[in-house]
């Protein structure tokens, strides 16, 4: 249940009676009610106010509720929402209050110049329960009084504030709600919360927001105002501890949604630096494994596979560093490196354990004409068939046939969307050979584990570093920038148990989304 769930049924409770006890020895509703009959005659004689032609009258009559308006009499069981107390009343809100509506001025007429009367014009001048004054008048007319309860009835509408100001001139997008004595402004207030969803339905039907019928016809349950006092005073005590628990549920929302989030990067970032499994010295270090990777390299330049790289890099350990050589060039890089790794991994550059290169551009012309609802081919995938959640869309209708000679991302490799706002987001692991476009890129890895590089990929301080590296294209990173970013490189039985152990805990995390 959320703050403002809590405060409501708070709120509900109280009208109805079940928030304090009530007290058989107070005066009960129906003598108070009578009393505001009395003084409302009162006024009407002096000429204070008008005559309701229509006054209703509510009264109980042989376990029921009747109301009668005029000569006008029937039973409103079924309109009233719920069952009250017995030395509570049912009333209509206008046989409680005086309403007045409020009147605009032109602009010439007011100003931000402190005058004889503030100016209240709508929504803006009321905040949390607040009446906040930015306009002045020498003109006013409609006014509202010191305890009226303001409410906006056009334009933004439902926002509630009791004034605490002597004399104020309202504008038409508010009503100031006066109460007879008898009824405490504050439990008509928190009465007219519970109320708002109600009024602000009936508002849509009407142009441009709440009619005084709508407010004036509204039914109001009326304890003993002794019984109205320990609500308001009770209500008091407890909005304070609501804010509080609103605040404490709202925290504890923003974190579990982003728990698991957070929780998925601090896996995959504790897998990249030797943290997620433990290290096994007597398995083969990553060092053998990337000399294999460069004799494999060897073997395809020599088959013309693959080009020889002429500025290759081999980085290596020596006196406690790492120290990186292209060409006849060495320099330690120790500055670079973004966090320490166990004694038997390596630091490596993309490009020197991994093939990497882009796709065949299709065009929607292409794909029309050529390419759709063929039966026998590779599966075409461009950037929005790989979804942020790792998943590709296979069957997209688009196909391109064995022979075309298009660029083949087999299965095992990983693709990455290279461009656009999905770039270095977009990550996924292949299930099957497939052509692909050239806003992907795909990593097809030598020797070392394809879905190691997923997974680093996918990795935090990756991201960090694919964000810093943007270059060369538009919203995206070039295949070069690519082959740039350093990778750490585990041995590869540990890579396996990193797998093992990612692959046991995601599914965890995804069931916490959820």
């Amino acid at each position: 249940m959320t703050g403002e769930q809590l405060k409501k049924s708070i709120l509900q409770y109280a009208i109805e009676g079940k928030l304090v006890p009530q007290d058989e020895k107070e005066e009960p509703a129906s003598v108070l009610i009578e009393r505001i009959r009395e003084e409302k005659e009162r006024l009407i004689k002096e000429k204070k106010i008008k005559r309701d032609k229509n006054e209703s009258f509510i009264y109980r009559k042989d376990g029921s509720f009747y109301e009668r308006i005029g000569k006008d009499e029937k039973c409103i069981d079924d309109e009233l929402p719920f069952d009250i107390p017995d030395n509570w009343e049912w009333a209509r809100l206008e046989s409680m209050i005086i309403l007045q509506s409020g009147q605009d001025l032109t602009a010439n007429l007011y100003s931000e110049n402190i005058a004889k009367y503030p100016y209240i014009t709508g929504a803006s001048n009321i905040d949390f329960d607040n009446v906040i004054i930015n306009r002045w008048t020498n003109f006013g007319k409609n006014f509202a009084y010191e305890g009226d309860i303001l409410i906006t009835c056009k334009g933004t509408i439902g926002k509630l504030a009791i004034l605490n100001l002597k004399k104020v001139h309202i504008a038409r997008q508010i009503m100031a709600i006066r109460v007879f004595k008898g009824v405490l402004n504050l439990y008509v207030k928190n009465y007219l919360k519970i109320q708002i969803e109600n009024l602000k339905n009936k508002a849509q039907s009407m142009i441009p927001g709440i009619s005084r019928d709508v407010i004036l016809r509204l039914l109001i349950p009326i304890p003993p105002l002794a019984e109205q006092e320990r609500i308001v005073e009770k209500i008091e005590e407890l909005l304070p501890m609501i804010e509080k628990y609103g605040k404490a549920k709202e925290e504890l929302n923003n974190l579990n949604a982003v728990m698991p989030e957070n929780l998925k990067k601090s896996i995959l970032q504790y897998a990249i630096e030797g943290k997620l499994v433990p290290q096994d010295e007597k398995e083969e270090p990553a060092s053998v494994l990337i000399e294999r990777i460069r004799e494999e390299k060897e073997r395809l330049i020599k088959e013309k596979k693959i080009k020889r790289d002429k500025n290759e890099s081999f980085i290596y350990r020596k006196d406690g560093s790492f120290y990186e050589r292209i060409g006849k060039e060495e320099k330690c890089i120790d500055d670079e490196l973004p966090f320490d790794i166990p004694n038997n991994w390596e630091w490596a550059r993309f490009g020197s354990i991994s093939n990497i290169y882009t796709g065949n551009s299709v065009n929607a012309t292409i794909k029309e004409k050529k390419y759709m609802n063929i039966e026998i081919g590779y599966n075409y995938i461009g950037t929005k068939d790989v979804g942020f959640d790792s998943k590709i869309n296979y069957e997209n209708g688009v196909k391109i046939p064995y022979d075309e000679g298009f660029k083949i991302a087999p299965q095992g490799s990983v693709l990455m969307c290279i461009e656009g706002g999905s770039a270095g987001k977009k990550i996924a692991y292949l299930r099957e050979d497939v052509c692909f476009g050239n806003k992907l890129a795909c990593f097809n890895n030598l020797v070392l584990s394809n879905l190691y590089i997923n997974y680093y990929l996918m990795s935090p301080i990756l991201k960090k570093l694919f964000e810093n590296s943007k270059t060369g294209i538009i919203g995206g990173v070039s295949i070069n920038v690519l082959k740039q970013i350093l990778i750490p490189i585990p041995p590869l039985a540990e890579q396996e148990r990193i797998i093992e152990k990612i692959e046991e805990l995601l599914p965890m995390v995804e069931r916490l989304k959820n």
